[in-house]
C-alpha cells in the first residue's frame, strides 16, 4: 500500500539522515564495492553502491533530496533498493566481502564504469518550474 511505502521511505530518510555523512564519504572513494544497509526489510544502497547493484539486479532506484549533506551531488542523494530474495537471486553477479545483520558488502563480478552518466539520468531536473 501506498501508506506503507511512505512509512517505509520515513525510515530510509530518517536511517540515511543518521548515517548519511559517513556513507557518502565512503562512497566517494568506492571502486568496486556494494554498501548495502538493511531497512525496512529491504537492502539500500546509495550513489556508486547503488549504480553497481541496480547494473547486477532490477531494484527501485529513488532520488532523495539531500539538505545540508555536504558530499552529495547537487544536493541530490540516488539510493536503490532490492528485497532479500532479488539480492539472493542475483547471486552468481557478486561475492560476498563482509556480511551482518543489517550491513553487507558485496563486489560485482563485473565491474560497470558508467556511474557519472547513470547518476546524471538519475537526478531531479529543477528546470520544469
Amino acid at each position: 500500500s501506498n501508506l506503507q511505502k511512505i512509512n517505509a521511505m520515513i525510515s530510509v530518510t530518517q536511517f540515511l539522515n543518521d548515517k548519511m555523512d559517513g556513507i557518502l564519504r565512503m562512497e566517494r572513494d568506492n571502486e568496486d564495492l556494494v554498501h548495502l544497509f538493511h531497512v525496512n526489510g529491504s537492502w539500500s544502497a546509495v550513489e556508486k553502491s547503488a549504480y553497481y547493484l541496480s547494473q547486477m539486479t532490477d531494484c527501485n532506484v529513488i532520488t532523495l533530496l539531500a539538505q545540508g549533506q555536504d558530499n552529495s551531488t547537487n544536493g541530490q542523494i540516488v539510493l536503490a533498493s532490492v528485497s532479500d530474495e532479488l539480492l539472493g537471486e542475483a547471486g552468481k553477479e557478486y561475492s560476498v566481502v563482509w556480511q551482518g545483520d543489517d550491513y553487507l558488502v558485496l563486489r560485482p563480478k563485473n565491474i560497470p564504469t558508467k556511474y557519472s552518466e547513470w547518476h546524471l539520468a538519475n537526478l531531479v531536473d529543477d528546470d520544469e518550474d
